[in-house]
């Protein structure tokens, strides 16, 4: 079991502490009884069902006030041990607790039913926080390694009745489908990759664009490392550092997909609550794939095309253009590259071999080609060449070309 000292949230319960402190002066349980905080311990309704926790991001994408949200219950502690059931997610479980009036106990969380797996423990003692009003308040984060019904028995080690309160809330790291909307999602190391599935709906390119959180409040400098795996879970691109933080690496990946189902899978150097959306972008392909019948191209005019996992390395997409008299040329090619290089090739008339001078490497780059001989500047009438190719197997890409003269 591994305890993290890294809050998201807070948590606003200082009425509802001072209020059931009130209420409970005086008072004498007959039986360890949980009360859902929902109702209040006003109530006087016993809740005897599987305990549950708040999921943040389960309500809205307003996360700023979801993190508010903790799921609360009060617990009536005779000295008789009290154990129930609760489903978690993997990922993080934020817990807080109080102990009214002194009272000190724990509340520890096993993963299987005879309760001799510990998972998580918070622990009220007199060495913890106190309020004004002599009550004892922890909070911790803790990782939660698999999702799964787990079980939370709560103890009272005060010496007589005690009163408890327990609040907690969820980010969620297991494994789910990619949207346009923002899934708030966490990965830890020690729960290794979290998984996300995409379905493309037509040819073209993804756009997976995270943001980092702090406190449940604010954008903090983060990043997260990405690999675009096919249906199978096969890796079909390098794993690239995706952020915003100082170093030297995208803020967002974009991979070149055919339609069909993929995953992208995500994995940190250290804990990570963040927000991750798809964009999805159709992209018909306007390159030849028969070098011999290569896309005929127009001066000054854009032409798009996609290097995803199917292509090789030795074909690409085909392209010429031809010269009426010499004039000055330059070749541009931009896009969107994550994973591995994509590469410019021209030949033609009056060319020495082939020049492989184009090329990109990053999502959002550019390069350019001022094409001469090595007599001048200008090229001589004729016809010329471009291939677009993949540099290795994994290399992915969106790109646009285009040529002019004058």
């Amino acid at each position: 079991m591994k305890r993290y000292s890294i809050q998201f949230g807070k948590i606003l319960l200082g009425l509802l502490v001072m209020a059931t402190a009130v209420l409970w002066t005086g008072r004498t349980a007959c039986a360890t009884t949980i009360y859902d905080g929902t109702e209040g311990y006003t109530s006087q309704t016993p809740y005897n069902d599987r305990l549950n926790s708040y999921v943040v991001g389960s309500g809205s994408t307003d996360f700023d006030s979801e993190f508010g949200i903790y799921k609360t219950y009060i617990i009536s502690h005779d000295g008789v041990n009290e154990t129930r059931p609760i489903t978690l997610k993997k990922g993080a479980l934020h817990v807080t607790m109080y102990g009214f009036q002194g009272a000190t106990g724990a509340a520890t969380i096993y993963s299987d039913a005879v309760c001799t797996k510990e998972a998580a423990k918070i622990n009220l003692t007199s060495n913890c926080t106190q309020t004004a009003s002599g009550s004892y308040m922890d909070a911790a984060t803790f990782q939660i390694s698999k999702t799964q019904t787990y079980y939370i028995r709560f103890t009272n080690t005060s010496g007589g009745t005690g009163l408890f309160q327990f609040s907690s809330q969820q980010y969620d790291g297991s494994n789910r489908k990619l949207t346009s909307k923002k899934l708030l999602s966490y990965v830890d190391v020690p729960n290794g990759a979290t998984y996300f599935c995409v379905e493309a709906k037509k040819d073209g390119y993804i756009t997976l664009k995270p943001d980092f959180c702090s406190n449940g409040y604010k954008k903090v400098a983060g990043d997260i490392s990405m690999t675009l795996l096919d249906v199978n879970k096969k890796a079909i691109s390098t794993s690239k550092k995706i952020g915003n933080g100082t170093e030297d690496f995208a803020d967002k990946a974009v991979y070149a997909v055919k339609a069909g189902t993929y995953w992208v899978k995500v994995s940190t150097d250290q804990q990570r609550l963040f927000t991750l959306s798809c964009k999805q972008t159709a992209v018909k392909e306007q390159g030849s794939a028969k070098v011999k019948k290569p896309t005929v191209m127009k001066k000054d005019t854009w032409y798009k095309g996609l290097c995803t996992w199917e292509d090789t390395t030795s074909k690409g997409d085909y392209f010429s253009f031809t010269l009426k008299k010499a004039a000055t040329v330059t070749i541009t090619l931009k896009g969107d590259v994550t994973s591995g290089k994509l590469t410019g090739t021209v030949t033609g008339n009056k060319v020495n071999g082939s020049y492989t001078g184009l090329y990109l490497k990053n999502v959002g780059s550019q390069s350019t080609w001022k094409v001469a001989t090595k007599s001048s500047q200008k090229l001589p009438a004729g016809t010329y060449y471009i291939k677009i190719a993949k540099d290795t197997k994994k290399s992915n890409g969106y790109y646009k070309l285009r040529y002019s003269a004058k």
